[in-house]
């Protein structure tokens, strides 16, 4: 895992080991579903989640070196909302 090339996504290149290895650590749930659903709550995208593909998880304000546009990650209720409502 880390960084993509640009510095604009964070990768997961082994989603089983990450699970093992940092979900089952450091949260509540192991479960890569829940924690991708818990990113796109605050704005993040998922490219790449086909099945032994690389996982990348973006956001305009998560970027590398740039620890100063953090406090613009944010939960909102529209985005809650629409995550609700999707199937």
């Amino acid at each position: 895992g880390g960084w993509n090339a640009a510095g604009d996504a964070f990768v997961v290149r082994n989603m089983d080991r990450f699970e093992d290895e940092v979900l089952a650590r450091n949260f509540t749930s192991a479960n890569s579903n829940s924690f991708a659903r818990q990113l796109h709550y605050y704005g993040f995208s998922t490219l790449g989640s086909r099945k032994g593909a690389n996982y990348e998880f973006t956001h305009q304000h998560f970027v590398r070196g740039r620890p100063d546009l953090l406090k613009h990650l944010r939960v909102t209720r529209a985005q809650m909302l629409a995550l609700a409502e999707t199937p």
